[in-house]
């Protein structure tokens, strides 16, 4: 080309050799930013399971003594007026089971 012979050869040779090799270490560094990528998503995933168990054990921890609170508050509440804290336990269980079985008659359904 343009006459200079076997050196204007070897020009577009190493031109094209060095473009080949940009070509394989771009591919090289997409290829480690894409790992990178998915090892923090990875890493991410880890730690928010971390976070969300120790979340949900502490809210169950929570209820457990919110629930052992109430109920030695009805305990107390049924001695000292006097009642039996078994029997008004039914009652309510009866009460919350009419009030199912009215649920289920209720037409306000097909409104």
């Amino acid at each position: 080309m343009f006459g200079f012979g076997g050196k204007t050869e070897t020009l577009d040779d190493a031109i094209e050799r060095e473009e080949e090799e940009v070509t394989n270490k771009r591919r090289n560094v997409e290829a480690m930013a894409r790992a990178m990528f998915f090892s923090e998503i990875d890493r991410f995933n880890e730690e928010r399971r971390l976070v969300m168990t120790t979340a949900f054990a502490q809210l169950n921890a929570s209820e457990l003594m919110v629930a052992k609170k109430s109920q030695a508050n009805f305990e107390m509440f049924f001695t000292n007026m006097g009642l039996d804290a078994g029997e008004e336990s039914q009652k309510a269980k009866d009460v919350l089971a009419l009030a199912e079985a009215v649920d289920n008659m209720s037409p306000l359904d097909n409104v």
